[in-house]
């Protein structure tokens, strides 16, 4: 413990968390600094200024102290409790005003007004230690059990005060009584604080015979009796689930790796030293590797030391809260005598790697488990939504129940099963400060073990009663580069007395058409939106949708379907948006009930094929063109071998073959499919019944997965030949399809869509393009006989195209080459849709191939699937924007934004919610003793 004097303990307890405070505190203010009033930025430079005087002066106190080689004095460690403990006081006073309630809690880390508290927290303590330290006189032999009497004193003390003189209170309130009370609270714990602390360091340095024979007792209360004690009531098994403390107020530490690492470090800290070297050895190495244990429970309690004299009168069993700070006391003196006993037989560089390897043994196993399960679950997110992977289902099913456990209390979850600190830490490594939604974990579970979602529909928020109410167009061609450009106003109106009215709709554009600029009136100013990664423009879209707020969004849903959303409206309120087209040819565009031409179909502009290095635009003139083909037809058939459909085995074999003999389908123009969390395809023999049979029916039915892969398969091999998709399953509403396969519609030219045969040789028809799960119609055959434009010719076709009057788009490799063009131009346009279709066509490039289209989109300006245009009020949003945005893409593309979007407060974070319950609870005396 007389090595808490050393000056460098200056910098570990003070500068470093100070700098790291600055940090985080930095960030915050940059993106609240435009919403606050002028006296409250002032304020924000108060603290900032005071907090960097008081951290100057401890690192030049720590300077001077090396250089003249001398301890931490008692003055210095008197000055600095004090100092810190007036500053976090004045901040917990004027926190309110820092942070206004003005300010949206989205825009602000949900924790970040503890900050302070948590970090300057270490140098409070160890002022307070030090002061421990420094007051036991040398040569004499004070009673550490009078030290505990002392401290104990100041429990009764205050239970005393509040039930006999706070009640026999007669003045009148008044902040002067609030801020009496606060400090005689913070003085009385302190002392606590002292007293206790100064009677186990007695303990651990004394050398009195008396003492020396309960050395055993004292530790075994210590080191194994407070902390197993403290878990099992932590846990609920001593007061039960329902209680306070059995509620796991501080985390989830049921696990019986905490009581097995409890077990070993008490017992461990409680053999006595021996003289034999290897087995002294052996106990230090083993106290080392526990070290962190005891470090992570010291460091969850800290915060909370201060209200363990609270805890200590209202709870009862409040004293297990100082059990982290007793076993920390006594295991570092531990091993600092150990370490001054080995240092001086074995070299220093080995003594170090030996003492390092064995501190971050923990850690690292830790570390490696979390990296495992970022691993798997990369991997499984990447099958389902990028590549081919074969997934260890075991191994996936442990991390989505680690994952589920590291949800726990946030603000969408009702889960108890957190962990301080490694729960952050998890959601940081493997998570990427993001989420994996509960709608993400169901379909993960649904698709690897056919576990069905009960997930509640997600209800809308604000009325949709806002309409078109005018609509005017302002195209303009461009003869130097040959297209249109097209401006949309649109006068919306809220037509009821609703408040907080939205406008929500969505419209198709053709082929070569794109959105380059959206703007939207705030009051009587023009906003222009924004070009933002989508998942970070809806996620502040809700923020500021549900402060009612001004935004305004347009983002693709799938294919070449765009949503737009205007929120809120008054009550007939009339706004104005705006939304800017780039096109090749002019068109009719569709938007509600409303038609209007963009483009002039009467004005001569040139014609024909438009060719670059990766795509080629066919106009719908040109494409009429173009000789037509008919493909042979190829019949896949996917059979539904998911859990607990092994007893369908005979109504499939017999569905497929009656349908084959009715219909003289040849079996060389047959596929199988056999499709649960995987598909597994083969050509049609005659024993494939057989191996139906031999099928592990298992998992979810994943059907988005097979129709993706046997249509991208037949695109991808430009082949004479074309799919016809006929699902096999008794139950389709329980297949898995994740999206419409709107966005690879040039891999089924000829019919967009798939059927389904059901147990009585029925045909339903699905759509591929929208809601697929849904049945359309009975039909009595499908169509087979079907032409589609080969382009260029007939003899070398490199692509097939529907046969219909609309404009197409052919890539023409799935390397995509740089060009350098205009931004905001059609030519961009084009570059950028051949680098979405390679991405949905050739669907290899992943996390890489979507950061890419981000950055394509955003330097052209000229939206993407991957992109929004948003209209946010002020500066603020937009910089939460960036902020939201940077933290997506540095992450996996597949993780999710929604349900929790702040980060989960610690324990270490309550310290100075107490301290403000206390003082409000003081301030309101008479209402609760009445």
């Amino acid at each position: 413990m007389k090595n808490l004097l050393n000056p460098k303990w200056l910098f570990v307890v003070n500068t470093f968390p100070v700098i790291l405070l600055f940090t985080i505190a930095f960030g915050q203010y940059d993106v609240i600094e435009s919403l606050l009033s002028i006296p409250a930025r002032i304020m924000w430079q108060q603290f900032a200024i005071v907090l960097l005087i008081l951290s100057a002066v401890n690192v030049t106190y720590a300077i001077y102290s090396l250089y003249k080689k001398r301890n931490i004095s008692i003055f210095y460690s008197l000055l600095s409790l004090v100092s810190y403990i007036i500053y976090l006081y004045i901040y917990v006073n004027k926190s309110g005003e820092l942070i206004p309630f003005s300010v949206p809690q989205w825009m602000i880390t949900s924790d970040v007004v503890f900050y302070p508290g948590t970090f300057l927290m270490p140098t409070l303590i160890h002022a307070l230690l030090a002061i421990v330290a420094i007051s036991i006189p040398r040569g004499k032999k004070p009673n550490a059990w009078l030290n505990f009497l002392y401290g104990l004193c100041f429990p009764l003390i205050t239970y005393l005060f509040v039930q006999i003189a706070l009640p026999l209170w007669q003045m009148p309130e008044s902040k002067y009584n609030y801020h009496v009370f606060v400090v005689l609270f913070i003085t009385l714990t302190v002392l606590f604080l002292f007293f206790i602390s100064r009677g186990v360091f007695i303990l651990i340095n004394s050398h009195s015979s008396a003492l020396a024979k309960h050395n055993l007792l004292w530790k075994i209360i210590i080191a194994i009796i407070l902390p197993f004690t403290g878990l099992l009531v932590n846990n609920g098994v001593l007061f039960g689930k329902n209680s306070f403390a059995g509620s796991s107020p501080f985390g989830n530490f049921s696990d019986i790796t905490f009581y097995a690492l409890a077990l070993i470090n008490g017992i461990t800290l409680c053999m006595p030293k021996f003289e034999n070297e290897t087995y002294r050895l052996a106990r230090f190495l083993v106290l080392l590797v526990c070290f962190p244990y005891v470090l992570y429970f010291f460091f969850i309690f800290l915060p909370f030391l201060p209200l363990s004299i609270v805890a200590i009168i209202f709870v009862g069993v409040g004293f297990l809260m100082l059990a982290p700070l007793l076993i920390f006391m006594v295991q570092a003196s531990d091993l600092h005598t150990e370490y001054s006993f080995f240092s001086k037989k074995y070299h220093t560089k080995k003594m170090n790697l030996s003492i390092t390897v064995c501190l971050l043994l923990i850690p690292i196993i830790i570390t490696l488990s979390y990296l495992r399960d970022k691993h798997i679950l990369n991997e499984a997110l990447s099958y389902v939504y990028d590549n081919d992977y074969l997934i260890d289902k075991k191994s996936l099913a442990n991390t989505l129940a680690v994952i589920k456990q590291h949800k726990g209390r946030s603000r969408s979850s009702t889960s108890d099963e957190y962990l301080p600190f490694l729960t952050s830490f998890y959601n940081w490594l493997v998570l990427d400060n993001m989420i994996l939604s509960d709608a993400k974990i169901a379909t993960l579970e649904q698709i690897f073990y056919g576990q069905n979602s009960n997930l509640n529909p997600i209800i809308n928020r604000g009325t949709k009663t806002a309409k078109i109410n005018s609509l005017s167009v302002d195209s303009k061609y461009d003869m130097k580069r040959k297209y249109w450009k097209s401006t949309l106003e649109l006068t919306l109106q809220n037509d009821s007395s609703s408040r907080f009215g939205i406008y929500e709709t969505n419209f198709s554009l053709p082929e070569g058409c794109w959105v380059s600029d959206y703007y939207l009136y705030v009051g009587n100013k023009k906003e222009m939106g924004i070009l933002a990664e989508k998942k970070s423009a809806l996620w502040i879209f809700n923020q500021i949708r549900n402060v009612n707020q001004d935004p305004g969004l347009l983002y693709y849903l799938n294919g070449n379907r765009i949503a737009f959303k205007v929120f809120p409206f008054n009550k007939k309120e009339i706004r104005k948006t705006g939304i800017t087209f780039i096109h090749k040819e002019p068109f009719i565009f569709n938007i509600d009930t409303h038609k209007v031409a963009l483009g002039n179909h009467l004005l001569p502009v040139e014609q024909g094929i438009y060719t670059t290095k990766n795509a080629v635009y066919i106009p719908s003139y040109e494409k009429v063109k173009l000789p037509l083909q008919k493909r042979k037809p190829i019949y896949h058939f996917i059979i539904d071998v998911s859990k607990n459909n092994k007893h369908l085995v005979n109504s499939y074999s017999n569905r497929i073959e009656n349908y084959l003999t009715k219909n003289r389908i040849d079996g060389k123009d047959v596929k199988i499919n056999f499709t649960n969390s995987y598909t597994t395809s083969f050509d049609f023999t005659t024993d494939w019944t057989t191996k139906l049979k031999d099928q592990n029916f298992d998992g979810g039915y994943y059907l988005g997965r097979a129709i993706r892969q046997t249509l991208l398969k037949s695109y991808n091999n430009k082949s004479s030949t074309y799919p016809i998709i006929i699902t096999i399953t008794n139950q389709i509403r329980n297949a898995v399809i994740l999206k419409d396969f709107a966005d690879i519609q040039a891999a089924f030219p000829e019919n967009s869509s798939f059927f389904e045969l059901d147990k009585n040789g029925k045909i339903w028809e699905h759509s591929l393009i929208t809601n697929p799960l849904q049945t359309l119609a009975e039909v009595k055959q499908i169509p087979a006989d079907v032409s589609v434009f080969a382009w260029p010719n007939a003899n070398k076709p490199m692509a097939y195209l529907a046969n219909n009057n609309s404009p197409s788009i052919i890539l023409k490799s799935s390397t995509i080459k740089a060009r350098e063009v205009a931004k905001k131009t059609w030519e961009a346009g084009l570059n950028m849709q051949a680098s979405w279709l390679a991405l949905n066509l050739t669907p290899k490039a992943g996390n890489k191939g979507h950061l890419a289209l981000v950055k394509e989109s955003m330097q052209q300006q000229i939206m993407s699937p991957v992109t929004s245009f948003i209209v946010v009020e002020n500066e603020a949003q937009k910089k939460a924007l960036r902020r939201k945005q940077e933290q997506i893409l540095k992450g996996n593309k597949n993780l999710d934004t929604d349900e929790d979007t702040q980060s989960m407060s610690e324990p270490n974070l309550y310290l100075l919610l107490g301290l403000i319950a206390l003082g409000t609870a003081i301030k309101h005396r008479k209402r609760y003793l009445v």
